[in-house]
C-alpha cells in the first residue's frame, strides 16, 4: 500500500506543470528512496549471494513480481524521456530505479518462501 501511495504522488506531480506544482505535491523525497534501500537490505539478508542474472518464473507469485519490476523499469525510461523535455525532480528517476531493485529483491523472497527454484540465465555458448 505504502509503495502504491508513492506511486501515485509521482503520478500526482507529474500531472502538473513545473510552474504549477505545489508543496503538498513532490512528496517523494530521500526518505522514500532511503525506506526502500532498507527494505532491499533487510530482504536481501536472508538471501544466498547471486552468481549470475535471475530469470523470471519458477512460480507465478514470483513472475508477477518480475512483472512489477519490468513495468517500473519502463517506467523509469518512459521518464528519462520525459526529462529531456520537461522538468522532472531526480528523485522520481531514483526512486523508481530503487523501486525495481525492491521488486527483484522481493520476487526472490518470494521463490524462497514458496521453494520455486531460481531459475539462472545461462549464456548461450556455442555461437
Amino acid at each position: 500500500t505504502w509503495i502504491q501511495n508513492c506511486l501515485f504522488d509521482i503520478g500526482g506531480e507529474l500531472s502538473f506543470s513545473p510552474e504549477k506544482v505545489f508543496p503538498q505535491v513532490c512528496v517523494i523525497s530521500s526518505k522514500h528512496i532511503l525506506r526502500l534501500e532498507e527494505g532491499i537490505d533487510q530482504m536481501n539478508k536472508d538471501l544466498p549471494a547471486l552468481k549470475n542474472f535471475v530469470l523470471p518464473g519458477g512460480h507465478l507469485i514470483n513472475a508477477y513480481a518480475h512483472l512489477a519490476r519490468t513495468v517500473t523499469r519502463r517506467a523509469e525510461r518512459n521518464l528519462v524521456l520525459m526529462k529531456q523535455s520537461d522538468e522532472v525532480r531526480s528523485e522520481l528517476l531514483i526512486y523508481l530505479n530503487r523501486l525495481s531493485d525492491w521488486f527483484f529483491v522481493f520476487g526472490r523472497v518470494l521463490s524462497k518462501k514458496l521453494n520455486a527454484e531460481e531459475k539462472l540465465w545461462q549464456q548461450d555458448k556455442t555461437s
